[in-house]
């Protein structure tokens, strides 16, 4: 054999060797695209609706707001609230929804706070003042309206 010569098949091995490189050298797994994040929000907002605690937290840890205002003014925490699912009022504030959010697009404006003193639900009450929940805040575009303790009174939960 002459110097510079490859004795054998040694070329055409060295050569598949050097395609398989070039064609596995950007076969990293790319990411997923990033979900919408109306379509998160969405979700999230299906899943207080439907009383889906076990799902809250996986949409959030995805991206899902806790502070979404969908079209009709409910954020998540106000629903959940008003349905009296501690679990979801939880899981919501663990991912850091703004207790004293109100509800848009009305004309009272109601905070979670007075949903929950409107509907009696006491432990989620505790839950929300705990979490940074103003108990003096009145409802109404002007802060004109009740105040959480109003509401409870209006509603006969003295």
């Amino acid at each position: 054999m002459r110097s510079g010569e490859v004795g054998g098949c040694g070329w055409l091995l060295g050569l598949v060797f050097a395609g398989f490189a070039l064609s596995t050298a950007d076969c990293t797994p790319r990411p997923p695209p990033p979900e919408p994040q109306g379509k998160l929000d969405a979700l999230l907002i299906d899943a207080v609706k439907g009383n889906q605690a076990d799902a809250v937290p996986g949409l959030q840890r995805r991206g899902a707001s806790p502070n979404v205002l969908p079209d009709y003014g409910l954020t998540p925490l106000i629903m959940a609230t008003r349905q009296g699912n501690r679990p979801i009022v939880e899981a919501l504030l663990a991912a850091g929804a703004n207790v004293n959010l109100r509800q848009s697009g009305m004309p009272d404006g109601v905070t979670p706070l007075q949903v929950a003193a409107a509907t009696n639900h006491v432990e989620i009450m505790v839950l929300l003042i705990d979490h940074g929940a103003r108990v003096d805040d009145r409802s109404g575009v002007l802060a004109t309206g009740d105040s959480a303790l109003g509401y409870a009174v209006r509603n006969g939960h003295a």
